[in-house]
C-alpha cells in the first residue's frame, strides 16, 4: 500500500512537471520569464516551473493522491465530484500559503476571480476537469498501471527519481531557510 502511494505520488509529480513545463515554455505568454532555476539546452533558455530543481511538482502528486482516496470512497458520484473540486482547491491554497508565509515564495499568481493570487476559479475548474479525466480514464486502470511499474525497469526509474527528489528537497529547504534567516536578521 505505501509502495503504491509512493509510485502514484512521484509519477503524478513528474507528469505535473511535464504539463507545467510545456505550458510555460511552449504555450504561455510567460515563456520569456526567466527565474534562477531556468536552464539552457542547446543554447535555448527554459523556465523550470517548480519549487525544486528536478522534474517534479509535488502539488500534483498530492492532488493525484487525494483523487485516488476520494475515488475509493463508496459514495455518490456527485459527492465525489464535489470533493474532487474542493480537495484540489484546498491543496493549492495550502501549498500557496505555506510557500508564501513560510518561505516567502510566490510560485504562481492569479489575477482574476482569485483569493490572494493563490487560487482562482478558472484554474480550479481546470484542475477539476483534470480530476474528472483522471477518475474516468486513468483510475479504472489503476492496478494494471501499478503492477506494470512494479514488474518493469520503471520501478528503478522511480527509485532514482525519489533519490534525486529527496536530495533536491533537502538542498532547496536548507537554502530557503538560510535566505529567510538573513531576512529576519535585517
Amino acid at each position: 500500500m505505501i509502495g503504491d502511494i509512493l509510485i502514484i505520488f512521484i509519477v503524478a509529480s513528474f507528469a505535473g512537471w511535464v504539463i507545467e513545463f510545456a505550458k510555460y515554455n511552449f504555450f504561455s505568454k510567460y515563456k520569456k520569464l526567466i527565474n534562477p532555476d531556468s536552464f539552457k539546452i542547446f543554447g535555448k533558455k527554459f523556465f523550470n516551473p517548480g519549487f525544486l530543481k528536478g522534474p517534479y511538482l509535488p502539488i500534483y502528486g498530492f492532488g493525484a493522491l487525494s483523487i485516488i482516496v476520494i475515488s475509493f470512497l463508496e459514495i455518490n458520484l456527485f459527492i465525489k465530484l464535489i470533493l474532487f473540486f474542493f480537495s484540489n482547491v484546498f491543496i493549492e491554497l495550502l501549498s500557496g500559503l505555506i510557500l508564501l508565509n513560510y518561505f516567502g515564495l510566490r510560485l504562481w499568481k492569479y489575477d482574476k476571480l482569485d483569493y490572494k493570487g493563490i487560487i482562482c476559479l478558472s484554474h480550479s475548474i481546470y484542475f477539476f476537469i483534470a480530476s474528472v479525466l483522471f477518475y474516468f480514464c486513468i483510475f479504472p486502470h489503476y492496478y494494471v498501471f501499478l503492477n506494470f511499474i512494479k514488474s518493469s525497469f520503471l520501478i528503478y526509474v522511480i527509485g532514482g527519481l525519489y533519490f534525486f527528489f529527496f536530495i533536491d528537497s533537502i538542498i532547496r529547504l536548507k537554502r530557503l531557510k538560510k535566505i529567510n534567516l538573513k531576512k529576519i536578521k535585517k
